[in-house]
């Protein structure tokens, strides 16, 4: 059982150091100009990501078909 604890202990700490090292994060000046939605499709490919679907709530829930680009390298969003 010492064992086990034990084990658990370092993946927890080196899980827990490697999350609040993470400084590599850089605040990007164009925001995203859809809908804010919950459940939303979104994946990267080739650097590009992609966000799209989901819904918003507005006293109802408002289904959204709509999906965008993101190209990083201009900061640039596409629907």
């Amino acid at each position: 059982m010492k064992q086990f604890n034990f084990i658990l202990f370092l993946f927890l700490f080196f899980c827990s150091s490697s999350v609040l090292n993470a400084t590599n994060w850089q605040k990007k000046e164009n925001p995203f100009p859809g809908h804010g939605r919950e459940n939303a499709v979104t994946f990267v490919i080739d650097n590009v990501a992609y966000v799209g679907g989901g819904y918003y709530y507005s006293s109802g829930n408002f289904y959204l078909n709509d999906f965008w680009k993101y190209n990083p390298s201009d900061d640039s969003w596409t629907e």
